[in-house]
């Protein structure tokens, strides 16, 4: 058991001879709770701890969910000038001695019940091109999070930044209606998880056919946001892109977005922007009656000629959209057109 003199811990508290009004409400109270139980497992006096808990105010932190913001003195307190810690070591400064186990604990409650709080998380639905941009530039630094085989990092997505340089943002070209964007989304309106899902799919001549929904990797902030966005793809009937199932985004379309370089643009040499998807190779203009208002997602085996080693997006052909992460993708297609078997 501990014996702490809280007393002596509120003296020290005061700084600068401040000794403002505690008027200051506890912001969740799942947070006293929690420190209270600690409190009991530890044998401390509730009353000196409730008196301390007074003067430090503890609440979630507005920057940063996942910490713990308090008054670490009076002046603070008086100014409204919040310190901010982790929930483990917030509570070795409530409870002076207390078990790292315990303090373990807390944190996990803390990530568990006031970081993720359900209700400071929204899903969001949406196919316009503002919603896919703000999904994939609009986001929270990713930290804490497991990868698997369907889940990447949101803040080294390639895909993050904002292309201010060029007449459209590349995720834009997803708004073609072939495509929605599944987002969850923090109090703060940030992305923590998203995932482009297709609604339909198309044949070898561009007909909708429907075989459900495919979406591709999930790219996040944090577990709690992949199990949310993951939770909602189940409900939608949503499969995972995998090697097996390729095809649901075959010759689906993207809008097709011309990107003037240099005043030159012509028949002969066409520039499209385009984005990075995972596990998609090339785009194309297909035998559809070569609309200038779509490109179609194809693989490399379907194109006459292709050779991915040999082609590039300067010398004409198709982009290779695994090589080029990092910069904005532009498609040159200068007719090509889709294999067929007849």
């Amino acid at each position: 058991m501990l014996d702490i003199d809280y007393a002596e811990l509120c003296n020290k508290w005061v700084v600068m001879d401040t000794h403002p009004e505690l008027t200051r409400k506890p912001k969740n109270n799942k947070i006293l709770n929690a420190i209270y139980i600690a409190g009991d497992m530890m044998g401390v006096d509730h009353k000196g701890l409730f008196e301390y808990l007074k003067r430090l105010a503890p609440r979630k932190s507005k920057t940063d969910g996942e910490k713990v913001a308090y008054f670490d003195n009076s002046y603070k307190y008086a100014g409204e000038l919040l310190t901010t810690t982790s929930p483990g070591k917030f509570l070795k400064k409530v409870i002076p001695g207390v078990d790292d186990k315990i303090a373990e604990a807390f944190a996990i409650f803390w990530q568990n019940n006031v970081a993720f709080d359900p209700d400071d998380f929204i899903i969001h639905i949406g196919d316009t091109k503002e919603d896919f941009k703000e999904a994939f530039t609009n986001y929270r630094t990713a930290k804490g999070l497991t990868y698997d085989r369907q889940v990447k990092s949101i803040s080294d997505s390639c895909m993050r930044h904002n292309f201010d340089s060029m007449i459209s943002h590349p995720a834009e070209t997803y708004a073609s209606g072939d495509f929605f964007v599944v987002s969850v989304k923090d109090s703060n309106g940030k992305t923590r998880a998203r995932a482009v899902v297709s609604n339909k799919t198309r044949n070898s001549r561009g007909e909708e056919t429907y075989k459900g929904m495919f979406y591709n990797y999930i790219y996040a902030a944090d577990d709690h946001s992949v199990s949310l966005i993951r939770s909602e793809l189940g409900k939608l009937g949503a499969v995972f892109l995998s090697d097996n199932n390729f095809n649901g985004w075959n010759y689906l379309r993207l809008l097709a977005v011309k990107e003037i370089l240099n005043d030159y643009w012509n028949e002969d040499h066409k520039h499209y922007i385009a984005p990075y998807i995972d596990g998609v190779r090339c785009c194309l203009l297909g035998e559809f009656g070569y609309e200038d208002d779509f490109i179609y997602i194809a693989r490399e085996y379907e194109v006459e000629s292709f050779d991915l080693s040999r082609r590039s997006p300067d010398t004409g052909g198709t982009v290779n959209m695994a090589q080029y992460e990092g910069y904005i993708n532009l498609v040159t297609l200068p007719g090509l057109r889709v294999s067929r078997k007849k």
